[in-house]
């Protein structure tokens, strides 16, 4: 990868790409892509399109970011087609682009081509002279080289200025305490316009480890372990809702995975036993991190099952968010006095104080003073004496005359509590709390409880209009087919109304109607009466992000107005 990269390098300081943003417009995970990441990253700065996004968002984010050079996957054309008409017209009258490379591939040798001919040649087969040597950038650790997208309120989405520092701060950390080294075999996952493909690439890069991209046919539920096996891969990271695919249908065992890092989610018991059957010598990690934080700032560790058998047997049902990583701290702090941390078993917001935090969001300086906050728990002159140090030490690193120390909080809006252990536990988000008919409810409580249902792989609970327009709680649900059809035949209730090519709404719901019974007699259980959710909607999947996440948005094409009786 470095080589092709090296040889693009000069070649994209000479036709000045930098220093403002580059947008890539990269299909999957390919060679190539990885390429035009790593050079514009060390030329200054970029950002990725996603061709699976509508043409809508992909101009959203083009607006934003106002990109002055434009690098176009050869491979991304062929299998996703040229930029959309609406994406090429916005492009051509909203933009001032420096440079665009129409037609990036690698060759076999490692060069590269552009898609740009001068006199019969491709530009990039033509080095000049003066693009020898490497690009005069000076990169300092607020330098911002990346830029992400995230979910905003009204459907705008938000972008996250990435820093320097942050993009390698917690590589040596985490290579001495999980045992990391360039013997290992990460695989790559993520979506390529999703902000963990950063962790996926240059974590093994700065080991100097192997790095396993897989085709797109392998990322399939039965086909997802046999890759893994059969290229002896020892890492990876995954989201819960990529963990189900890899796990749901696997026909093969993994012996050769040592850790699984999770991260994006809630992290279910059910979930990490499952994988662990799959792969008994994997440690798992469950992490917990955001966007704004840049990378992953906590860790739960649970601890493979040929170590420790019953180990999944002595914790909660939702893995905890942990103890910050090194210089990390989690804190809970009091909703009503922001000044207090909470007790134990105390919920309150979950702030997280670290260095490696993003720089904030672009273009957004009020929201930036909402959620980037400066630590109010020590005295504001407490890091004087370190910057006046730094800047004397200065000589070998001239950024550090000005670089300043920021004592930041990122308020992440998401509740939790200390348990006993110290650890801290992840709740929900504090916007899933809902009022309905004058009654508070916590949309997570509901999920948590149909989540420890042996009948449900998947859940998500959504407030939802009725036929009348009122508030009422749906719940969304992938059941386990299996356990599902054991049940009825231990219940004596019959099989035949179950139909696999049957995926519509009214075929679903009549022929999971019994469980949809058996699941309102457990919820009635655990969950006032209020809380229960009216409708229960059973899903052949939960559907996903190119990220790997749940888009229990999509949900609403599931949406009718029925209440149960009218079914």
């Amino acid at each position: 990868m470095l080589i092709g990269s090296c040889r693009l390098i000069p070649l994209t300081d000479h036709y000045r790409l930098w220093p403002l943003w580059g947008l890539s417009r990269p299909v999957q995970r390919t060679f190539s892509s990885f390429q035009s990441l790593i050079s514009i990253l060390i030329l200054r700065s970029f950002s990725v399109i996603d061709p699976l996004y509508p043409p809508e968002r992909q101009q959203v984010y083009l607006d934003v970011a106002q990109p002055r050079a434009l690098i176009i996957i050869e491979k991304a054309t062929q299998e996703a087609g040229p930029l959309d008409a609406k994406v090429q017209a916005f492009i051509k009258s909203q933009l001032n682009l420096r440079t665009t490379i129409p037609s990036l591939m690698l060759q076999g040798d490692g060069s590269l081509l552009s898609g740009i001919h001068d006199n019969g040649k491709d530009v990039f087969t033509i080095v000049p002279e003066d693009a020898v040597a490497g690009p005069q950038v000076i990169i300092e650790p607020d330098d911002t080289p990346t830029l992400s997208f995230t979910s905003g309120s009204e459907g705008n989405p938000k972008s996250v200025a990435g820093r320097h520092y942050s993009l390698p701060k917690y590589f040596p950390w985490m290579s001495r305490r999980f045992g990391l080294s360039e013997n290992d075999r990460f695989t790559m996952l993520s979506g390529i316009s999703h902000d963990p493909v950063q962790r996926d690439l240059f974590t093994p890069l700065f080991l100097g480890a192997t790095l396993l991209i897989p085709a797109k046919e392998d990322i399939m539920h039965e086909k997802l372990a046999k890759w893994m096996r059969r290229e002896n891969a020892t890492v990876s990271h995954l989201t819960p809702a990529m963990g189900q695919i890899l796990v749901v249908g696997a026909s093969t065992t993994i012996p050769s995975f040592h850790h699984v890092f999770f991260v994006g989610d809630l992290l279910l018991k059910r979930d990490c036993r499952k994988l662990q059957d799959l792969a008994p010598n994997v440690s798992i990690i469950c992490m917990y991190g955001t966007t704004e934080t840049q990378r992953s700032v906590s860790y739960y560790e649970i601890p493979s099952k040929t170590s420790d058998p019953n180990y999944l047997d002595k914790i909660p049902d939702v893995i905890p968010a942990g103890t910050g990583m090194q210089d990390v701290q989690l804190l809970v702090v009091n909703r009503e006095d922001k000044t207090k941390q909470c007790g134990i078993d105390e919920v309150g917001e979950i702030y997280v104080r670290a260095g490696g935090l993003a720089e904030g969001y672009l273009g957004q300086p009020e929201l930036n003073k909402q959620k980037f906050v400066m630590n109010w728990f020590v005295p504001a002159d407490r890091w004087l004496e370190k910057e006046k140090q730094q800047a004397v030490n200065s000589d070998k690193e001239p950024w550090r005359k000005t670089f300043k120390i920021r004592d930041r909080m990122y308020k992440t809006g998401d509740l939790g509590k200390y348990s006993k252990d110290g650890n801290v536990v992840v709740l929900g988000r504090a916007d899933d709390q809902v009022k309905i008919r004058g009654f508070r409810i916590e949309l997570g409580e509901i999920d948590t409880h149909l989540s420890r249902h042996e009948l449900v792989r998947e859940n998500v609970t959504l407030v939802r209009r009725d036929k009348d327009e009122e508030r009422t709680l749906v719940s969304y649900y992938v059941p386990e087919i299996a356990k599902f059809k054991a049940w009825l035949k231990q219940n004596g209730k019959p099989e035949h109304n179950l139909n696999p090519n049957d995926t519509s709404m009214v075929g679903l719901l009549k022929q999971f109607e019994a469980l949809w019974y058996e699941l309102r007699k457990y919820l009635e259980t655990k969950l006032p009466s209020y809380a229960v959710p009216t409708v229960l909607v059973p899903l052949t999947k939960m559907p996903l992000t190119p990220n790997g996440k749940g888009r229990f948005v999509r949900c609403r094409q599931h949406d009718y107005h029925l209440t149960r009786d009218d079914s």
